[in-house]
């Protein structure tokens, strides 16, 4: 009803149609009220939410549409909401149920039927009074679920609902003041004063306990009340308090007999069992998980075989422990001797010496310097952890040396944006994928192109290194991509010249820094070559 009363007052279409029949002359207002009625009927929808609309002018003209399509003149100081609804303005004011509305003709349909009215004031655009908008439903349709659930044959069940000034809205037939006012008195004298709750009263008429339950509704701050005698309420609970008691004396007796009769079975098990428990040691965690329990419990039987799997996980995590220090400080002495071996400081040298005989003192100047930068970069042991800056500037120190060597038959880049260059990473990371890719890049025909970039990728910090060499063989790429590491380590360690040394020692230090965060992908490029992917998680950011 109220939606109903909102979708009137907020047409311009129908405000605008009953302006223009108020303004018409007795002459056409025919035509106008009929068209007026349409829009109302079309309102009510197929569903028929409201039985009544009625539209009354501020002056007393009416145009009704429903049970009665009529436009008639009323005189609205007679009506006994009127005031009322002036005084709320644009809210609504719900009626008390009435049987008297004068839009049913049928007499004997008006000794039956009850109804319920909603009213709203109505304003044009301007703010000024236009209309009433009245919308009427019969009471058995909007209380039908109560008394649906009064007449499915509960127990002497009664139900009330009150308005917010106490006035009885059901039942609304044949009701004695006595019967009802009792109850909405006690709840708001009582200090029943919540939106909902229920409470046991004595009813002086019934002379007899009652348990009274209520809920008051925010939207139309009715009270629903709902009444019945307490031995009829607390008649299930009673029962159910026997049968618990009964229930809880039998389980009783049967667990005393249980537990004698179990505790043979579960006391020498349980005693192995903590026996094992006792003598495990970091020594015998390989041969403390092999005896056998023989116990007719399942789940001491499970226990058992949860001990014995936990003792075979411990010890394998002891042995990958084992295991990542190892390849940590194989990772570490294969970076180094890797970065500054023999043959580059070799062939550095010789540069050297071939620059000299040809009087390139810039040249030198310049190698000299990047050798010594690289040489006191590796040899320094304090930091384990370095900026990417820093790192960079390691590459481009080598890939200046290796220019000077090769000439311009070797071409690079570096870029690498600004938003990861203090991100921390592991010492000496980057240089062994650069080494790797020369190494390689170089069996084909010059020029010789190696690419060093890097930005950030899903909170993840991520460098490349290329070339435009033969890339990988396939076998290699299927090992990475497949994450056997352990098969990798054998592939490598049987075939020194695949380039995996370097790929295996960023790989296992990446691991070891970022685990499961780790970024780790090598793929043969389109145009020809190869590139290898690294990356880790970014510090979070200080706010």
């Amino acid at each position: 009803m109220d939606t109903v009363s909102l979708n009137i007052a907020y047409s311009n279409l129908i405000k605008g149609d009953f302006i223009n029949y108020l303004n018409e002359d007795d002459g056409s207002k025919y035509e106008k009220s009929k068209s007026l009625m349409d829009l109302l009927i079309s309102m009510m929808g197929p569903l028929r939410s409201v039985e009544q609309i009625n539209m009354y002018g501020l002056d007393g003209q009416m145009v009704g549409a429903g049970f009665l399509n009529q436009s008639v003149k009323v005189v609205l100081n007679d009506k006994s909401w009127f005031n009322s609804v002036l005084g709320y303005g644009g809210l609504k004011y719900i009626s008390l149920p009435y049987n008297n509305s004068f839009f049913i003709i049928d007499t004997n349909l008006k000794q039956k039927r009850y109804f319920i009215s909603l009213y709203r004031m109505c304003f044009d655009k301007y703010g000024q009074k236009v209309a009433i908008i009245e919308t009427a439903q019969d009471c058995d349709v909007v209380f039908g679920e109560v008394s649906n659930v009064l007449n499915s044959g509960a127990d002497n069940m009664r139900a009330f609902i009150f308005n917010g000034d106490g006035q009885l809205m059901f039942p609304y037939r044949n009701i004695d003041k006595e019967d009802y006012a009792f109850y909405f008195d006690k709840i708001n004298i009582s200090g029943q004063n919540g939106l909902s709750g229920s409470f046991t009263v004595y009813n002086p008429n019934m002379k007899e306990n009652e348990v009274v339950a209520y809920n008051r509704s925010d939207y139309t701050g009715w009270s629903v009340l709902v009444v019945q005698r307490a031995k009829q309420v607390l008649a299930p609970v009673k029962e159910f308090t026997a049968l618990t008691v009964i229930i809880t004396i039998i389980m009783l007796v049967s667990s005393l007999f249980l537990s004698f009769f179990t505790a043979g079975r579960l006391t020498n098990p349980i005693r192995r069992i903590h026996e094992a428990v006792q003598k495990t040691e970091l020594s015998n965690l390989a041969f403390n998980n092999d005896f056998e329990l023989n116990s007719s419990v399942d789940e001491l039987e499970e226990l058992n075989s949860a001990f014995q799997n936990m003792n075979n996980k411990l010890k394998q995590s002891l042995d990958e422990l084992l295991m990542a220090k190892q390849e940590e400080l194989q990772a570490k002495m294969l970076a180094l001797q890797s970065q500054m071996n023999s043959h580059f400081l070799y062939n550095s040298l010789a540069t050297i010496g071939i620059m000299a005989e040809e009087h390139m003192d810039e040249s030198i100047i310049t190698m000299c310097d990047d050798v010594s930068f690289m040489l006191r970069y590796v040899s320094s042991g304090q930091l384990s952890m370095v900026p990417i800056e820093m790192e960079i500037e390691y590459v481009q120190r080598y890939l200046e040396c290796m220019q000077l060597r090769y000439g311009s038959n070797l071409h690079y880049f570096i870029d690498v944006d600004d938003e990861i260059t203090r991100a921390e990473i592991p010492k000496l990371l980057v240089q062994p994928l650069v080494e790797n890719a020369l190494k390689h890049g170089t069996n084909v025909e010059p020029p010789w192109n190696i690419g060093v970039y890097g930005g950030v990728v899903d909170d993840h910090w991520q460098i490349t290194v290329s070339d435009n060499g033969p890339g990988f063989e396939d076998d290699v790429i299927e090992s990475f991509e497949c994450e056997k590491k352990l098969a990798w380590q054998n592939n490598f360690e049987n075939n020194s010249n695949s380039g995996g040394v370097g790929l295996l020692n960023t790989f296992n230090r990446l691991k070891l820094t970022y685990k499961e965060n780790m970024v780790f992908e090598i793929r043969n490029r389109p145009d020809g070559g190869a590139e290898v992917t690294i990356g880790g998680p970014l510090p979070l950011k200080e706010v």
